[in-house]
């Protein structure tokens, strides 16, 4: 009896272990993905009707919550010139309810651009954006020379100026004169003095033109003044003279015009107060007859 009871339990634990894989087998539970090759397939968009041979015919909503977390995912497909039914599961970050992933808490890590910020997880109530030089930025940055130009960018358009190299802004030279600093003129064949190894004025010398043969430099003495001139030497006069100096020793002090009128007017005073005296003593004492 004993024997028979034993067998009796082994039996039925058996059974239930094979009806156990069996089951298991009919109704393997999804886990990532997977597909079964099918007699056919039809997907409404939102479920999804099939044929398959190892686990028979039925219908599966296309989208179900298969856990707090988890969306699984129905489909038709095609593989190997068969057609298929297949599925996915999908990792919910914000958890599994009706049958769909819920939409995530707008926060400043999720790849998207909302809650009021400037950028994509940044500006607004997140980290402010780290916006990259450009053009156009007003800040001289990139190996630019200047705010927004040159380096990388269009060209620097420089205002004219005193030390540009280039005759502009009405300067009477380059870089001088005009708004600029007065221009110093280097001693030249046409200014008119006798410098830079010149033998005479503006000639001779390793930067002029040869002096006209036998002229000479003399200070001509004239109308009380002196004048440079060259002449040749058979045209000198008595009142040409080799220096300055010596022909403005002849040059007469100007005539004292200014004494001669105080003096002249310093009589014409005198003799004015005499002939008030006269009259006034000739009224005091007239003559009797």
């Amino acid at each position: 009896m004993k024997n028979k009871s034993k067998k009796i339990l082994i039996i039925s634990s058996i059974a239930l272990v094979v009806a156990f894989i069996i089951l298991f087998i009919i109704f393997k539970p999804v886990t990532q993905s997977g597909f079964y090759n099918a007699f056919s397939c039809s997907d409404s968009g939102t479920a999804v009707t099939y044929s398959v041979s190892s686990i028979g015919s039925g219908t599966e909503l296309k989208y179900q919550c298969i856990s707090s977390t988890t969306l699984r995912t129905f489909f038709c497909g095609y593989r190997n010139n068969y057609d298929t039914f297949e599925w996915k599961e999908t990792e919910c970050s914000a958890g599994c309810s009706n049958n769909k992933c819920n939409t995530p808490t707008a926060n400043c890590y999720d790849g998207i651009q909302n809650q009021g910020e400037t950028g994509v997880d940044c500006g607004g109530p997140c980290q402010a954006c780290v916006i990259p030089p450009t053009c156009s930025d007003g800040i001289q940055n990139q190996g630019e020379t200047g705010v927004d130009c040159g380096g990388p960018c269009s060209a620097c358009i420089v205002p004219p100026n005193c030390y540009d190299g280039i005759q502009n802004q009405g300067e009477v030279g380059v870089d001088c004169g005009g708004p600029c600093s007065a221009c110093v003129v280097p001693p030249n064949c046409y200014d008119g003095i006798q410098n830079q190894d010149e033998l005479g004025i503006d000639c001779g010398g390793m930067q002029c033109p040869a002096c006209t043969p036998n002229k000479i430099t003399v200070y001509r003495f004239s109308s009380n003044s002196c004048t440079q001139i060259q002449i040749l030497p058979s045209d000198r006069t008595s009142n040409d003279y080799d220096t300055l100096a010596e022909c403005e020793t002849h040059i007469s002090p100007p005539f004292p015009w200014q004494l001669v009128l105080v003096i002249s007017g310093a009589i014409i005073i005198i003799g004015f107060a005499g002939f008030i005296v006269y009259l006034s003593v000739k009224r005091k004492h007239p003559k009797r007859s």
